[in-house]
């Protein structure tokens, strides 16, 4: 418990400075989970995290919606605590997220923006396809982008309360 809210403290608070979480800290996160479930013969669990979380962070980046950083750092939670707990942390992490980005759209105006933006391009799904709402979301203001690694270090605080 403490290892696995240590390291995603560490994570989430770098990404809040920096808008990224470095290959050093992410790897080790790995390295550790893997480790620490070899150590108490859990491995197997340990290793099913990891890939579902290789599987779903190759999506979700590939996707645009997250970094490398935060896709190693799920990697990395779902070595050390296993499928479940990364099941819930995820789902919880996007919540949050979700949440986040919300107030950021508020915050910096752009809520009307985006919900008429979503409305039109619902519209046109038809004509164009879903690749066209995603090639034109603006993600280049960086007000609007969510560091997803303090997300997930809440989450993970989340599971074990």
């Amino acid at each position: 418990m403490i290892l696995a809210v240590g390291l995603g403290l560490i994570c989430g608070v770098y990404d809040i400075f920096t808008m990224r979480i470095p290959n050093k800290l992410t790897v080790a996160y790995i390295l550790i989970g893997l480790m620490y479930s070899f150590t108490i013969g859990n491995i197997k669990e340990s290793l099913t995290g990891f890939i579902i979380a290789f599987i779903g962070s190759c999506i979700f980046t590939g996707l645009g919606f997250f970094g490398g950083g935060d896709a190693k750092m799920i990697m990395g939670i779902g070595a050390l605590l296993g499928p479940e707990a990364l099941v819930y942390i995820f789902v919880n992490g996007l919540m949050i997220g979700s949440i986040v980005g919300v107030f950021n759209l508020i915050r910096t105006g752009y809520l009307k923006k985006k919900i008429l933006h979503l409305i039109i391009s619902l519209n046109h799904i038809e004509v164009f396809g879903i690749r066209s709402i995603f090639e034109s979301i603006d993600t280049e203001k960086e007000e609007l982008l969510v560091c997803f690694g303090p997300c997930l270090s809440i989450a993970t605080i989340l599971y074990f309360l």
